[in-house]
C-alpha cells in the first residue's frame, strides 16, 4: 500500500478505565489477522476502553486454538462465546471475490468463477471439471461462511451482537455468503447489511464491502452508528480507466494482488472499533442484561448453552440437576432445541437433508398401508423399510469421508 514510513495512525479518544461507569466489554475477532499491531482493530478497541480483545487467526501464536478450519477451534470458542459482548468475523472470501469476474482476470487467465447467484455454494456442473485446488477453495469458503453465520445465530441467542464481513455484490451473477440459507434466516429475524467502499477509508482500491450486522436488544441503540459507515467512492476517475482506482486483479510477484487488500486500512479499523464500542450497553441496561446472561459450567456443551439461551426457562431446571435437565444437557442439541445441534455438527444439515428425502420417498411411494388408517399394522414392516432407506441414503463413501468440508 505504498510507502508507510511516515505514516501516522489515526487516533481514538481513550476512555478512563478508572471510571465507575466503564463496564467490562470483551470482543472476539475471528479471522482477525495479526494481533497487537499499532493500526489493528484490537489496539483501537483497547484504547476506547475495551477490557479484552481476542484475535483468532492462525498467524497469531497462542495457547488456545487458532485454526478455524478445525472443528475443535469452533467448539472451543463457541463454549466461551458467553464471555464476550461483540463478535466480529472476517472469513476468507477468495472464492467470492468479484475480481474473479473482472475482464482483466479473463484476459490474464486469472482464477475462474466458482460460484454464481443461483448456486452460491458452488457451481455444481462447471464447463471444465474443478481442480483439486479449486475444490478446496469452494469447500473452505462454504465451511467458513456457514460456521460464521451459525456463530452469529448462537451469539444472537445469547444476547451478543455480531458482524460478518463479505465482498459486496457488484456483478449481476456474483455470489456471496449473504445468499446462503443461513444468512437469509438471520436477515429474516432482524439482521441488516451495511455496504461501503473501502477507498473512502483510505484504501488504495475501491473494494466494495458489506457487513451483516446482528444487534442484541441492548445494542440496538448503536444502529445509526453502523449505518453511518455507509460511504460510496466519490473520487475523481482516472483518465486512463473507467473508475477512480485501478482494479486489484492479477499478480504482484507470486501472490495475487487481492491478498494484500485483505488488510483493513487503519481508518476503517478506527470506524469499526467505534461502531463496535457503540454497542456497549449503558450501566442500567447492562445490569438487566447481566442477570440474563448464562453462566456456564465447564461440563456444559456449547450446544446446550445456546439451547438454554433460546429457552431461558430451562436455566433453573439445569441448576437443580433434575433428570430432565441431565437428559437435556446430554442431547447433542438439547431436548428443547435439537436444531441447534448443527452448531456442533454442521454436517448434520447435509445428512438431515438426505434422510428427509429418503423418508419422504418411503411415505409417498411405498405400497405399505397408511399409518393413519384404522386397520392394524405391523409397525416393524414400516420401521425396517424406513431404517434401510435412511442407511442407504447416508452410506455413500464420499459422504462418510468428506462431510465436514463438502462443497454443497
Amino acid at each position: 500500500m505504498g510507502d508507510t514510513s511516515a505514516f501516522k495512525p489515526p487516533q481514538v479518544e481513550p476512555t478512563s478505565p478508572a471510571s465507575p461507569n466503564v463496564l467490562e466489554f470483551a470482543v472476539l475477532v475471528l479471522f482477525s489477522g495479526p494481533k497487537e499491531k499499532a493500526t489493528g482493530i484490537d489496539t483501537y478497541l483497547l484504547n476506547l476502553g475495551a477490557t479484552r480483545v481476542e484475535m483468532v487467526d492462525t498467524c497469531n501464536s497462542s495457547a488456545v486454538p487458532m485454526n478455524l478450519s478445525s472443528d475443535h477451534t469452533w467448539e472451543y470458542w463457541l463454549q466461551r462465546l458467553h464471555e464476550f459482548h461483540f463478535v466480529l468475523m472476517e472469513p476468507v472470501c477468495s472464492s467470492f471475490s468479484p475480481a474473479r469476474r473482472h475482464v482483466l482476470s479473463h484476459r490474464d487467465n486469472g482464477p475462474r468463477v466458482l460460484r454464481n447467484r443461483a448456486e452460491p455454494y458452488g457451481i455444481k456442473h462447471p464447463g471444465t471439471p474443478y481442480t483439486s485446488s479449486e475444490l478446496d477453495t469452494i469447500k473452505l469458503g462454504n465451511l467458513y461462511g456457514r460456521r460464521c453465520l451459525l456463530f452469529a445465530r448462537a451469539a444472537r441467542a445469547l444476547g451478543i451482537s455480531s458482524a460478518i464481513e463479505s465482498p459486496q455484490l457488484i456483478y449481476d451473477d456474483q455470489a456471496s455468503i449473504f445468499l446462503f440459507d443461513e444468512a437469509l434466516a438471520l436477515k429474516s429475524s432482524g439482521s441488516f447489511e451495511i455496504c461501503f467502499d473501502q477507498c473512502m477509508y483510505e484504501a488504495e482500491s475501491t473494494k466494495p464491502t458489506c457487513l451483516l450486522v446482528t444487534l442484541s436488544d441492548t445494542g440496538q441503540t448503536s444502529r445509526h452508528v453502523w449505518e453511518s459507515l455507509t460511504s460510496r467512492c466519490n473520487h475523481r476517475k482516472l483518465p486512463w480507466y473507467t473508475s477512480a482506482h485501478p482494479p486489484i486483479v492479477g499478480k504482484q510477484g507470486d501472490r495475487f494482488k487481492t491478498s494484500s487488500a485483505q488488510v483493513y486500512p487503519p481508518k476503517l479499523n478506527v470506524a469499526l472499533a467505534k461502531a463496535i464500542w457503540a454497542t456497549k450497553p449503558s450501566v442500567s441496561s447492562a445490569k438487566v442484561q447481566s442477570s440474563k446472561r448464562l453462566k456456564l459450567e465447564p461440563s456444559q456443551t456449547p450446544a446446550i448453552s445456546v439451547a438454554l439461551a433460546l429457552d431461558p426457562q430451562g436455566r433453573s431446571s439445569l441448576l437443580k440437576r433434575s433428570r430432565a435437565s441431565r437428559e437435556n444437557e446430554a442431547a447433542l442439541g438439547g431436548m428443547r432445541s435439537p436444531a441447534i445441534s448443527v452448531l456442533q455438527l454442521p454436517t448434520a444439515i447435509i445428512v438431515g437433508s438426505k434422510i428427509g428425502e429418503a423418508l419422504r420417498s418411503v411415505v409417498e411411494h411405498s405400497d405399505l398401508p397408511d399409518l393413519t388408517s384404522s386397520e392394524d399394522i405391523d409397525p416393524s414392516r414400516y420401521s425396517q423399510q424406513l431404517v434401510d432407506s435412511c442407511i442407504a441414503a447416508t452410506s455413500s463413501r464420499r459422504l462418510a469421508v468428506d462431510t465436514n468440508v463438502r462443497p454443497w
